[in-house]
């Protein structure tokens, strides 16, 4: 959460966490470190439903692991 407990948008984190990701892996790292998609917590706490835009709980799993 930033200052103030505003959220940052979910697009923003997904495209640090891809930057993270191929950082380490353009360095030759087997990251020890899992990064997990924005959308899982909502997703988990019915804030928002499984679907075209959303995805799916098992989708970003299988996608967080692979």
């Amino acid at each position: 959460l930033l200052n103030g407990g505003k959220k940052l948008n979910s697009s923003l984190m997904n495209a640090l966490a891809a930057k993270i990701q191929l950082e380490a892996e353009s360095a030759g790292e087997s990251p020890d470190f899992c990064i997990f998609s924005s959308w899982l917590g909502p997703i988990i706490e019915g804030a928002v439903e499984e679907g075209a835009v959303v995805g799916t709980f098992e989708m970003h799993v299988c996608q967080s692991v692979t």
